[in-house]
């Protein structure tokens, strides 16, 4: 099949009809221009034996040359059995915990429940407080998951 087929005037140029329509760019890549003008990019793409499609985003967001490294990506997910749907919720649920576990959320929790556990006095509460914030508030919004030794303790 042929690729690249569309232009960036072609892609300006296409205009609403009564019925949402495709312009196909080669191997699966798609202009949907919809009834009201708003125009998105789609992959077809066959995965488990079944037929499906996937929105790469709209033409405002996303260029032709960006939809299409966004279609060799999709195509490279669905080579490897993987649904871009499926992956791309992945992401945003490793996305999400990672934003859920930061160091420096770990830090403040940590520092409250050994303060009460040890019984702290005020002051030796606040030089814990001061050193980590000091020596480790590099770390604070890094995810937990993300800290490796080569952060956490660079080479001098």
């Amino acid at each position: 099949m042929a690729k690249h087929l569309l232009t960036d005037r072609a892609v300006r140029n296409a205009k609403p009809r009564t019925k949402p329509y495709r312009i196909f760019d080669g191997d699966g890549l798609a202009l949907l221009v919809g009834p009201t003008g708003v125009k998105s990019w789609q992959l077809r793409f066959r995965l488990d034996g079944k037929d499906d499609t996937d929105s790469l985003g709209k033409v405002d967001a996303v260029t032709l040359a960006q939809a299409r490294a966004k279609a060799d990506e999709t195509r490279a997910l669905v080579a490897r059995g993987e649904h871009p749907r499926d992956y791309r919720r992945t992401e945003r649920q490793q996305r999400s915990a990672d934003r859920a576990s930061t160091f420096g959320k770990f830090k403040t929790e940590w520092i409250k429940r050994e303060a009460r556990r040890m019984q702290w006095t005020p002051d030796y509460l606040g030089e814990v407080t001061a050193s980590m914030d000091n020596h480790l508030s590099e770390l604070d919004p890094l995810p937990i998951s993300k800290i490796r030794a080569a952060i956490a303790a660079p080479p001098y």
